[in-house]
């Protein structure tokens, strides 16, 4: 009943946010409105509100798929999607792919531009009767952070992710690149385990665009459907990660950077919905007191993920493939095992519809890891593993809240309820 609750109270609190963000009446209304003015002849045949991000207060964008009928279209599958980006009460609509926060987008999906980067990083396309057969498709757009692409051109692909702003394309390529370095793109584990790194086959800061190699294309390691990955198997893969050691700087990352970045989250949902924010004050104080602590000890940091979740393990012909580079640091390596743990929980909470105690899993994971890069005992590392995952689950439910997930919300606050106590914490 209290999870149920507190999905109740994030809907009543979204309710008070522009009536365009919640009403589908005044999305649909707004989709209308756009295709009448940009697409002459095409008719609205069915139009969805998804994606909404509080971004602050006055400062709202959403996302509206909308399904065309007419003719002369010059939009795949008769649709398009719409962004919605109201800021101090000036609402601003653009279709994807002309996205304000990815201003080089839109150029980076022209077929031109696609067949320049293919041939960048030597992947040189073929063409055929003169003309370009580059072109390029959206796997992922995030409402923040890079875009993902898949670009084709005559029987080669590749990936590219397309920035916010330039400095971050060059930091993320210069950081794979040293990664990739270190073993030829090949992370090897204590147990022979085989975890293998995305290359990076060019970059163009103009265009605030790296590109990829493709795990998943003839030649590289084509990825095999052998089931999901598993908790231990996933704790092997990334102890094998963990222990790469790459020449040049990378960004350090500390416990005060990461209970920093929980507390910004906190703060910015303070703004609209003040309930959620109070309910994770008692794990904040809490994952601080242990992770103080480590950096009075000074543990010794190693290369961190950044992002390491369930998701970003893919199994390929040797082995595992790890994705998503993008966050790569020097840091304590319980960080990513405990942002590993949190969103393990919650998929495995969605998938039974019964949030458990999420002890049992991180033993499991513990084991699985073994000793870190810097001869330290998995033994020591379970309060700071235990901090570290509280602190994700609270990002979760605080991230959610922001995008007017209740039910995800509700879910990750349950799950802070029903972990254990921080194992070594401060009484």
């Amino acid at each position: 009943m209290r999870t149920v609750a507190r999905a109740e109270r994030a809907e009543r609190a979204a309710r008070s946010l522009p009536a365009w963000a919640t009403d589908p009446s005044s999305a649909e209304r707004l989709a209308h409105e756009w295709v009448a003015e940009h697409r002459p002849g095409a008719v609205v045949a069915g139009s969805r509100a998804h994606s909404v991000l509080y971004r602050g207060p006055g400062d709202l964008s959403m996302r509206i798929g909308v399904r065309l009928d007419g003719r002369g279209l010059a939009v795949v599958g008769d649709e398009l999607t719409l962004m919605v980006h109201d800021r101090a009460g000036e609402v601003a609509v653009t279709a994807l792919p002309d996205d304000p926060f990815l201003p080089t987008l839109a150029e980076v999906l022209e077929s031109r531009t696609v067949e320049l980067l293919l041939r960048d990083a030597g992947l040189g396309p073929a063409d055929r009767a003169g003309q370009s057969v580059c072109r390029a498709e959206v796997v992922h757009h995030p409402r923040e952070g890079a875009c993902v692409l898949r670009l084709h051109g005559g029987g080669v692909e590749a990936y590219a992710k397309v920035y916010p702003r330039e400095e971050e394309a060059t930091a993320a390529a210069e950081a794979a690149e040293a990664v990739y370095a270190v073993g030829r793109g090949r992370a090897l584990g204590p147990g022979g385990e085989v975890v293998r790194l995305p290359r990076v086959l060019t970059a163009c800061a103009p265009l605030r665009t790296t590109v990829l190699e493709s795990v998943t294309s003839a030649g590289s390691s084509p990825v095999v459907t052998d089931g999901p990955v598993g908790p231990a198997e996933s704790a092997r893969a990334l102890r094998a990660f963990h222990g790469l050691r790459p020449k040049g700087r990378l960004p350090r990352v500390t416990a005060r950077s990461h209970v920093d970045h929980v507390r910004r989250e906190q703060a910015l949902v303070e703004t609209a919905w003040p309930a959620v924010a109070k309910e994770v004050d008692d794990t904040l104080h809490e994952a601080t007191s242990v992770l103080e602590g480590v950096a009075a000890r000074g543990s010794e940091p190693v290369l961190c993920h950044g992002d390491f979740t369930p998701g970003q393990l893919v199994r390929a012909r040797e082995g595992l493939a790890l994705l998503d580079l993008d966050t790569l640091a020097l840091g304590d390596p319980a960080a990513d095992l405990g942002r590993f743990l949190a969103y393990e929980a919650v998929r495995a909470a969605r998938l039974s519809h019964a949030p458990a105690p999420t002890s049992a899993t991180r033993e499991t994971v513990l084991a699985a890891y073994g000793t870190t890069p810097g001869g330290e005992d998995p033994t020591r590392l379970r309060a700071r593993v235990a901090a570290y995952e509280r602190l994700n689950l609270a990002l979760i439910a605080l991230r959610a809240t922001r995008r007017l997930k209740a039910a995800r919300t509700a879910l990750a606050l349950t799950l802070l309820d029903s972990a254990d106590a921080i194992p070594g914490r401060p009484t």
